[in-house]
């Protein structure tokens, strides 16, 4: 399909879930962005992606 709904979880380091979103992503590549509010601790922190039943995990770190 060429447009996909999806729903973004981050979480922490810990396993506590810190944002979960949902977004329609296009066929291709996609740059999500998610405002920390400046309450993000800097540290590591995993995403996971679900996108028609496929899930897929990243890990990103915030510095400041």
């Amino acid at each position: 399909p060429a447009d996909a709904q999806t729903d973004i979880l981050i979480f922490d380091m810990n396993g506590k879930l810190i944002r979960m979103m949902n977004q329609t992503l296009k066929k291709g590549t996609n740059l999500v962005t998610a405002d920390t509010n400046n309450t993000w601790q800097p540290g590591m922190y995993n995403a996971m992606v679900k996108i028609n039943g496929e899930l897929f995990t990243a890990r990103f770190v915030v510095l400041e």
